[in-house]
């Protein structure tokens, strides 16, 4: 299978502009006996790869794998003049050295199309070739000029790793496609060489030689090259079901490494732990600005500065350009106990009041309770869209947790998420309790560790709000039950009361455009609904129509609001059913 137009001195099969020599060319002179010798092993029963002559001498030479070596052989001396040289060529002749098992060599083929050192043909889609970089090194016969063409320097590194690992998938022998079984000290990851950088000196130094180095080690890398690559957060869920590892390992290194932020980048505050769901096991590890600075310190000045300015939000939040405008009509008492809301979210009067205060009560924390359904929650959102402001919302079930110490660290890690949310967002936010009923209810005799557990919990909340720094809004229906130390850290306190009819009457004629003022009259006093009530009645009158309703739009609303409370007892006569 010899390439007589390839070392050719007087002819450029691939016309690429090649300075000819009549030096010979060992590298190719061995290629081509090892690609010889393995069309004449075909007809050899129970041979194996690594018996074809010279091959593991050219591989160690090549820095390639034995099966990747074969390929290039192949693939190398295969010209236009031949006939093309197909992958089903490459997998019937290699696939004997296997037993006609035919996952090695497709594996060994996806690498070597990751290295850009093998291409497919465009047209065909299934005939190799060299590529036009590693065809022209292959031809100058110089050792060092075909190694230099694996990654070196950060940026290749990265985009290498990103290939190797994260964007590969290999086949597995029953069809189905697999994460790559790789390792660190896979020559295809290039480490060693390029031992040099910042990062690589820090994993050596932190995470090899420590309890699972192969997931710390390979999760270290993913992050700063999707970072500096795609400008993105690793998720964990993805990254894990990239690599090929026993699930009790995952679950181990999540749980040692990072629940508890003890892996050496988050220890170090290189790297930062978010999620999706604040306290879901879906999380995110991001590089920090202090990681940036310190791992990666060989990128250029602007490109090191275009990452430090380009901060990621990674902390969950609820963005106020993704906040439904809604107008929100309340009493006139109750919009005048919300009127100064507003006026404290401008940035102007937060500086000017700021200014008066003591740096450790700058922070303001707001009650809004009564009644459901009167519009407590979503005056938070509309404030927050109409100020600019991210918004943090808190599932109160989250933060408690039933092993012993969890619900502290919850509360805990829950206040230093929105103080990175506010530097990482450069403005104001909000951090919103929502339905906080059992967090800011009074403490009481402790009879059990349950007893134990939410108190102390209560007492990290009063600390936090102590010394908070912020914009505090929390929701509830119920204040009797209300503790005084949290009463009195709640700076304002405005309740909801159900609206008046005058108010009511306008909320239906808001809900339904085009009601007239007599028909919103009718029904404020003829149903004593909360707002909440009445939106409820909008959907259900929008899902009838949908389903055909014909009845018309006044007797079809009356319907809708006679069904909406629960009945207490039956009626006309009819008997309860029961046990």
């Amino acid at each position: 299978m010899s390439d007589k137009n390839f070392n050719n001195p007087w002819e450029d099969p691939m016309n690429l502009g090649f300075e000819h020599s009549e030096k010979a060319n060992p590298i190719l002179d061995q290629l081509e006996a090892l690609s010889n010798a393995i069309v004449q092993l075909q007809d050899t029963p129970n041979v194996s790869l690594t018996e074809v002559p010279n091959l593991l001498h050219v591989a160690k030479e090549l820095q390639l794998n034995p099966t990747q070596t074969a390929i290039l052989s192949l693939v190398a001396l295969s010209t236009p003049s031949c006939d093309p040289l197909t992958e089903k060529t490459v997998i019937k002749l290699l696939s004997h050295f296997f037993n006609g098992k035919r996952a090695i060599v497709q594996q060994s083929i996806q690498s070597l199309m990751n290295d850009k050192i093998i291409s497919r043909d465009m047209e065909s889609e299934t005939d190799f070739h060299l590529t036009h970089r590693y065809r022209r090194a292959l031809h100058t016969g110089d050792i060092n000029a075909i190694i230099a063409l694996k990654p070196f320097g950060l940026l290749p590194f990265l985009r290498n790793f990103i290939d190797q690992v994260m964007s590969d998938h290999s086949y597995h022998p029953y069809g189905r496609m697999i994460g790559p079984s790789i390792q660190l000290t896979d020559h295809n990851l290039c480490v060693d060489r390029n031992r040099h950088l910042a990062c690589v000196k820090y994993l050596k130094r932190k995470i090899e030689n420590h309890p699972q180095e192969d997931i710390g080690a390979m999760l270290f890398l993913a992050v700063l090259a999707r970072r500096v690559i795609v400008d993105e957060p690793v998720t964990l869920s993805e990254f894990f079901e990239s690599i090929d590892k026993p699930h009790w390992e995952v679950k181990s290194f999540k749980k040692s490494e990072i629940h508890t932020e003890s892996w050496a980048p988050l220890k170090d505050g290189y790297f930062e732990v978010s999620g999706k769901d604040l306290l879901d096991d879906d999380l995110e590890i991001a590089i920090t600005d202090e990681g940036i600075s310190a791992l990666l310190p060989e990128l250029s000045a602007d490109v090191l500065e275009s990452l430090l300015e380009a901060k990621q939000i990674t902390v969950p939040h609820k963005s106020p350009e993704n906040i439904h405008p809604q107008n929100l009509i309340f009493d006139p008492s109750t919009e005048a106990l919300l009127r100064p809301m507003h006026k404290l979210m401008q940035p102007k009067i937060r500086q000017k009041i700021n200014q008066k205060l003591n740096p450790k009560h700058q922070g303001i924390c707001i009650l809004l309770y009564g009644h459901p359904g009167t519009g407590k929650t979503e005056f938070c959102l509309q404030l927050a869209k109409e100020h600019n402001m991210p918004i943090m919302e808190v599932n109160v079930a989250n933060i408690q947790n039933k092993w012993v110490g969890e619900s502290e660290k919850n509360a805990r890690k829950l206040f230093k998420q929105y103080a990175k949310l506010r530097k990482q967002s450069n403005r104001e936010c909000i951090l919103l309790f929502n339905e906080a009923d059992a967090l800011f209810s009074k403490r009481v005799d402790v009879d059990s560790s349950v007893d134990a557990m939410n108190n102390a919990l209560k007492n990290i909340f009063l600390e936090e709000m102590e010394q908070f720094n912020g914009v505090l809004m929390a929701t509830t229906n119920l204040t009797g039950n209300l503790d005084p130390a949290f009463e009195r850290r709640f700076l304002f306190k405005v309740r909801f009361d159900r609206p008046t009819p005058e108010t009511t009457a306008k909320i239906w004629q808001q809900y339904f455009k085009g009601m007239n003022a007599d028909d919103g009259k009718n029904l404020a006093h003829r149903f004593d609904f909360s707002p909440g009530e009445i939106s409820n009645i909008q959907r259900k009158y929008i899902i009838e129509k949908a389903l055909g309703n014909t009845s018309k739009r006044f007797d079809l609303i009356l319907s809708l609001a006679g069904n909406e409370k629960i009945q207490s007892s039956p009626r006309n006569g009819q008997k309860a059913m029961g046990f």
